[in-house]
């Protein structure tokens, strides 16, 4: 009886995997039929579970908003041209680099590090095309939230502007201050993991010193900050010109 009820379990847990997966490509289905410029995909192995996928999901609003808001002074909003991109807009920069948060809830902190990396090679005409350190942000901003179980967005550009973060680049990279120290798991994702009982895994410890053994620069002194942090309104226009003028921005939802 105890092997049976295991084995219903079991298939109980396929069965929902199955359905999580379905929805997911019904979803990717329906954004490709609105022949837009770009492809969805389910790259996700099909017994994966949506309480998997929201693992992945860290994003979370944040009670402290910037002190600033800000509408940027670029050209009136019948001046948007009919498509833009960053990539080729800003050559120099690294705006192209897609990074990998692994199985951990810190998309809110790579998405911000890496728009930082962005708008300051940008900001420097090309002249600074470091990665910013996802790493730092993820393990030692204590008012962002909780590490890989989320973080605000928000709170990550207060701590640009009041801490910094150093440099950092990929898992095992060896570029910057302090690389990311996650390893990406999506193989993991195949087999009993992915039928809902795949974890999050813990936040790193904060450590205060740079921990790739190749760079010279002190932690101390890595640092780079924003000369203040700020938002815009929620409206295709606001965020548009704001593309245009700064670069890249963090959106979540």
């Amino acid at each position: 009886m105890k092997r049976y009820l295991a084995i219903c379990i079991l298939l109980g847990a396929a069965n929902v995997a199955l359905t999580d997966y379905k929805t997911l490509q019904s979803i990717a289905e329906e954004v490709n039929s609105l022949q837009t410029t770009w492809k969805a995909r389910t790259d996700f192995p099909t017994n994966t579970t949506a309480a998997s996928y929201k693992m992945l999901l860290g994003a979370r609003e944040s009670l402290h908003k910037p002190v600033y808001s800000l509408m940027t002074p670029v050209d009136a909003v019948s001046n948007i041209p009919e498509e833009f991109d960053a990539r080729k807009h800003w050559p120099n920069c690294p705006i192209s680099h897609i990074r990998d948060q692994g199985h951990c809830g810190s998309c809110w902190a790579v998405s911000s590090a890496s728009v930082f990396s962005d708008r300051l090679c940008i900001a420097s005409k090309g002249q600074f095309v470091m990665p910013l350190s996802e790493e730092e942000l993820l393990t030692c901003c204590a008012d962002c939230g909780d590490g890989c179980d989320g973080g605000s967005t928000i709170s990550a550009w207060n701590y640009f502007e009041y801490h910094g973060i150093v440099t950092g680049g990929d898992y095992k990279s060896l570029i910057g201050c302090q690389p990311y120290s996650l390893s990406s798991e999506h193989k993991s994702l195949v087999g009993f993991a992915s039928l809902g009982h795949l974890t999050n895994r813990r936040t790193p410890v904060c450590v205060k010193q740079c921990t790739n053994p190749l760079y010279d620069n002190p932690f101390e002194y890595d640092h780079h900050k924003v000369s203040n942090a700020y938002y815009v309104p929620s409206t295709e226009s606001a965020i548009q010109q704001e593309i245009l003028a700064h670069g890249p921005v963090v959106g979540f939802f």
